[in-house]
């Protein structure tokens, strides 16, 4: 599970809530891995959890593409590495009808993939975007 505690506030109120249920989304996973295997349940947690990935995005690349950020192609890559991840996580614990491998997976890669990626690329967008909207 992931400490909702260990979030970095950006400082950006909308940002900030999409980061915490993006992470509740993720423990509610880790909930469901933890008490059964791959079902009807998990199946809509995980698309859930694809779907709050994809909306905050959106979200973030909306806010590049008006700032004109010079970061935007890395950061919109980082986006589509985890995206990737996920998906080939959710194919492999399907195919193989494995709930430990994707717990697996979200703890070595989500985890450390969101509160990384909060601190080294939403921090500085968001400042740019709240200098230049200030």
């Amino acid at each position: 599970m992931i400490d909702i505690g260990k979030l970095i506030k950006t400082g950006n109120k909308e940002i900030d809530t999409e980061h915490i249920e993006l992470i509740e989304s993720v423990n509610k996973l880790y909930t469901i891995l933890n008490t059964c295997d791959v079902n009807e349940n998990l199946s809509a947690k995980l698309s859930n959890m694809i779907l709050h990935t994809r909306k905050h995005f959106a979200h973030e690349e909306h806010l590049m593409k008006d700032l004109n950020y010079p970061n935007e192609t890395k950061h919109k890559n980082e986006h589509e590495i985890i995206l990737n991840n996920m998906r080939l996580a959710i194919m492999q614990c399907r195919e193989e009808n494995d709930a430990k491998l994707l717990k697996s997976t979200l703890k070595e890669n989500i985890e450390s993939w969101v509160l990384n990626h909060i601190k080294e690329m939403d921090i500085p967008l968001l400042q740019q975007y709240d200098k230049e909207n200030n």
